[in-house]
């Protein structure tokens, strides 16, 4: 992204740079006033400042990748901005009844949007009693089953993958903690309403 970000900036920062030199020296030969030139440093030291501020708030908020691991022990999610590891969240097999993915709260994401709507569908955990878990109330599962301890590992889609690739992994090292379908979260947890869902 740096790379791609210098090569579409060079450009455009050398027709402007070039563009101020030339107007400070056709001022300066219009008004027969050498005194114009010192504005060639200034105009282009200026802009090239304020460049480099924009690219570094820009190169600064490039997004950081989220990397979900499902194995053997855990479900890991990563986050990592370039190559270096910034936060990891593990929840050991041990310390949740059940795993699935689930739609997002109704009004959150607009169903009719498919891709989108798809990709924020939920891998949610329901811990076992006094486990804790640092998340905090993702807007798209509803409150209820936020009560009720079910916790959102995040939407599937920041992952990069789809619903049946983690319903996949899941059943491969989860074995029967992975729920499919909403109706296997009601038969799991008989506190849970199919309003909830």
């Amino acid at each position: 992204m740096k790379t791609q970000l210098k090569a579409n900036m060079v450009k455009p920062f050398l027709v402007i740079s070039l563009s101020l030199a030339g107007l400070a020296g056709l001022f300066a030969w219009l008004n027969h006033d050498p005194s114009w030139l010192w504005a060639i440093p200034v105009w282009c030291g200026g802009f090239a400042l304020l460049i480099g501020l924009i690219a570094a708030l820009v190169l600064g908020a490039a997004p950081s990748e989220t990397e979900l691991i499902i194995d053997r022990s855990a479900i890991r999610v990563e986050q990592r901005r370039k190559t270096n590891v910034t936060g990891t969240s593990r929840i050991p097999w041990r310390d949740l009844t059940h795993v699935g993915v689930l739609r997002p709260n109704p009004g959150s994401v607009n169903p009719r949007l498919t891709q989108v709507y798809e990709a924020n569908h939920l891998l949610v955990v329901h811990l076992r009693q006094g486990v804790r878990f640092p998340s905090t109330k993702d807007p798209r599962l509803p409150d209820e089953l936020h009560r009720l301890g079910n916790r959102t590992i995040g939407p599937i889609g920041s992952f990069g993958a789809d619903k049946q690739q983690v319903l996949a992994a899941l059943d491969r090292f989860a074995g029967n903690r992975a729920l499919h379908t909403e109706q296997e979260f009601l038969d799991r947890d008989p506190r849970i309403q199919p309003e909830m869902i």
